[in-house]
């Protein structure tokens, strides 16, 4: 029955080309579809054409009928072979060559040697060298291509090497080097060239060339090609090149190589093993420990240091433990006196990377002179301008204008948000959204427009295509020129500016009363240069500070220069905005210390739709989908970072075993950057029966699963984001009447009123957690009644709407009206 569907699949197409072409033409559709096929016919039918000057634009249109479909794809290949042997055989290429570049692609040549070859034989004719090339990748069979081939890749690197400055001829160059490596014969000198020109283009071919090149005397061209064989896992090639090159030149650097391969040999594999073997969340404390000790047990072996140096920066980026021991180990040796350039640049990065620029650049003038150290010295000092010169922006507004009051339009608000739905469901988003619902609903027409190239400039959404303007429940969101050039591409001033000049153009259309701008500093700086051009107030609201976030994660960060840059720019968004939210009292503290007139900041707290999160009976289906027990569930919704402290919730339910308290389940719902190390935490747990991982579920199911929930734990750490940033989780939990148990931080304390809304315990006490838990367990009656007390709560004092309340009053404070 299948083969009859795809006989008259293919028989339609067929009929089509047919069809699609004048009658004197068909014959050949006949002989490419036939089977075997006749191409022989084909090909005499192409010469005759060409003998009577006929284009062969109706056979194109047949090939391009027959290659759309899967069925037809054989016979379009065996029409365009025909006609390539005909355009052969009169050494006339020009038209069939232009049609095999549109169609090729789309006719899976690698299967079919027989075209590969005529395409070839086609474009070497014609004197095609770049549709050559891309058809020699796909594989030669023909020894005659072959050599052609070879010998136009050949000659390109001795005499013609300007071609390789088109990208496309490069690249296909760069492959065919390697695919047909053994049939070219190049010199030392030429081995050189190919090695310099793909050192970064294709590395696979410069390391095969490199090697063929043996010039034991060139220390500065085995210095690069040794860095890269050692970036390539090449180590043995390496070593035995540097131990060439030291013994006939008594290069230093050379010599340095061959002490560091030996001490890479004598390295105990279980330390290398650790280090390549490290989980793709965190290192665990175990292995960070014994790393740790093992430093310092060779403290005194240099090269052994400046391997493990070496192999930590590697992986410093994803594991910021990592980073710390490699920044041990660099500091050691600059110690000790190692200066290489390498090494150097590597340390400067590491504390970059941690904030510290003046550091980094004093390091490098202790540094041997090399190229790659002065460049990087003027990486550093242009990162240095840019702090100094972001603090003092300056956009060019063309022309300058001011609203007349008359012009303004009474109750419209634009809202900058630096994330939104639908292409973010996050806590960001989730308050974002909320708000604009309530102060919509209190007769205020408040819009929203994300940054400058939001969301293209994420890599997620690189490619898609994105309205200008979307809607989400009846609220406006704009897109500001969304592109793949965005935050993060450009200097952080740069950025700023174009954002207020492209914004103040939307402002103007608009004609708003109020301009609103939520965390970060660039949406609230962009927002109060617009407002101070254009004779309006605006609004900073401070939800988080991203710069204490990230020194919760790498503490080096915390003081840095950019720490105090980003600490500045937050005070200075404050400042010059008219009005100031801040999302905990804790944060409007920070924002007072850091210079922030008290008067001007109101507490509009986070907060849950009550109308969407509502009680709800137990999701049977669910739970016997996650084969849950008739047990008391203990389930955390949200992000698995470190500074959650789920860790504990580990350690909790392994005491509360021993306590001989069974009848628990832990639900973890969600992903996040710890995940791996708490499963691994999990599955080396007595306790891990108790513990079921669901991964990240969809947002419109989350309430499916919170019906699954007794308790909602929030066991968060003692850290600075902590205890000033609230999340929006435990609202939800409290608005289906969910028993809330959490840690004792101050942004959790606003939140949770103990034995009244919900249970507090001990910050980073896990005794006290258990405790919590235990009682939680054990008592039916008091989690119902804390958790309707909760509900009630929530209801009256952190509904979205009730909490819009309170920035529609800032909004007529300001502008002095009301709507």
């Amino acid at each position: 029955m299948k083969k009859s569907i795809w006989k008259m699949k293919r028989n339609s197409v067929i009929r089509n080309a047919t069809r699609s072409i004048p009658k004197e033409f068909r014959s050949t559709i006949k002989s490419a579809t036939v089977r075997p096929s006749n191409i022989q016919q084909i090909r005499d039918f192409t010469t005759n054409l060409f003998s009577e000057g006929t284009p062969l634009n109706h056979l194109e249109v047949a090939i391009s009928i027959l290659s759309s479909n899967s069925h037809t794809i054989p016979d379009a290949r065996n029409l365009l072979l025909g006609i390539c042997r005909g355009s052969i055989k009169v050494h006339n290429c020009q038209q069939v060559v232009e049609i095999s570049k549109q169609y090729y692609q789309l006719l899976d040549l690698k299967s079919d040697s027989r075209l590969i070859t005529a395409l070839l034989l086609c474009s070497i004719d014609l004197g095609d060298e770049k549709f050559a090339f891309s058809i020699a990748e796909l594989g030669i069979i023909d020894s005659t291509c072959k050599k052609e081939i070879t010998t136009m890749v050949q000659s390109i690197v001795q005499q013609n090497r300007e071609k390789l400055e088109d990208e496309d001829i490069s690249d296909s160059v760069g492959k065919l080097l390697l695919l047909y490596a053994e049939s070219y014969k190049f010199s030392s000198y030429e081995c050189k060239i190919i090695f310099r020109h793909y050192k970064q283009l294709n590395v696979n071919t410069a390391i095969h060339f490199g090697l063929m090149v043996n010039d034991f005397e060139d220390i500065k061209f085995n210095r690069v090609l040794c860095r890269i064989l050692g970036e390539n896992d090449h180590n043995n090639e390496s070593y035995a090149i540097s131990k060439k090159v030291a013994k006939s030149t008594g290069n230093s650097w050379h010599s340095d190589q061959v002490y560091l391969y030996d001490a890479i040999k004598s390295t105990p594999l279980e330390i290398t093993q650790l280090i390549d073997g490290l989980p793709s969340s965190n290192m665990p404390e175990d292995d960070y420990q014994e790393i740790s000790e093992y430093i310092g047990k060779i403290e005194s072996e240099q090269w052994k240091i400046l391997h493990l140096f070496n192999m930590l920066f590697k992986v410093h980026y994803e594991y910021r433990k990592a980073g710390n021991l490699s920044l041990q180990c660099g500091e050691s040796l600059v110690a000790a006196g190692f200066n290489q350039a390498d090494l150097m640049i590597k340390l400067a990065s590491l504390m970059m990377y941690d904030g510290k620029f003046t550091e980094s650049l004093n390091l490098l003038k202790k540094a041997e002179e090399h190229p790659s150290v002065n460049k990087k010295m003027e990486s550093i000092k242009l990162r240095l301008k840019e702090l100094d010169e972001s603090l003092v922006i300056v956009p060019k507004f063309s022309p300058p204008y001011t609203f007349s009051e008359q012009e303004l339009i009474s109750g419209r608000v634009l809202y900058m948000l630096h994330n939104s739905l639908p292409y973010e469901s996050g806590g960001y988003a989730t308050r974002s959204h909320g708000l604009l619902c309530g102060v919509r609903q209190s007769g205020w027409d408040i819009q929203a427009i994300t940054r400058l190239a939001y969301p293209l400039d994420l890599t997620k959404h690189h490619g898609k295509t994105i309205p200008s303007i979307s809607e989400v429940d009846g609220v406006t969101y704009h897109r500001l020129h969304p592109n793949d050039v965005g935050y993060g591409d450009m200097p952080l001033r740069e950025y700023i500016q174009t954002y207020a000049e492209n914004l103040h153009e939307y402002v103007r259309d608009l004609k708003p009363s109020v301009l609103h701008g939520a965390s970060n500093h660039m949406n609230g700086h962009a927002a109060n240069l617009v407002a101070k051009e254009l004779g309006i107030p605006s609004v900073y609201e401070v939800r988080g500070l991203w710069e204490i976030t990230r020194a919760s994660r790498q503490p080096n960060w915390l003081g840095s220069e950019q720490y105090k840059f980003v600490e500045n720019m937050e005070a200075k968004a404050a400042k010059d905005a008219t009005a100031v939210i801040c999302i905990t009292q804790a944060l409007a503290d920070e924002m007072v210390r850091r210079g922030v007139e008290r008067d001007k900041i109101t507490l509009v707290h986070n907060g849950v739709h009550v109308d969407r999160f509502t009680p709800r009976k137990r999701d049977n289906e669910l739970a016997k989908e996650l084969g849950l027990q008739e047990q008391v569930i203990i389930g955390y919704v949200g992000s698995i970072v470190g500074y959650e402290g789920l860790n504990m919730l580990v350690d909790a339910a392994e005491i509360l075993q021993h306590r001989n308290i069974l009848n628990f389940t832990m639900l973890i719902i969600g992903d996040g950057a710890a995940l791996e190390s708490l499963e691994d935490q999990v599955s080396d747990s007595p306790a891990s029966r108790h513990f079921i991982f669901t991964g990240r579920v969809p947002h419109e199911d989350v309430e499916r699963y919170y019906s699954l929930i007794d308790i909602a734990p929030f066991p968060r750490l003692s850290q600075p984001v902590t205890e000033m940033v609230s999340p929006l989780k435990p609202f939800e939990a409290m608005a289906m009447e969910k028993l809330v148990i959490a840690s004792n931080v101050a942004a959790l304390e606003e939140i949770v009123n103990h034995g009244e809304t919900g249970l507090l315990f001990e910050k980073d006490n896990v005794e006290s957690l258990t405790d919590v838990l235990e009682l939680a367990i054990t008592d039916l009656q008091m989690r119902e009644k804390l958790g309707k007390q909760a509900r009630k709560w929530v209801k009256e004092e952190r509904d979205w709407p009730i909490l819009a309340k309170r920035v529609t009053a800032i909004y007529e404070s300001i502008t002095g009206k009301s709507v």
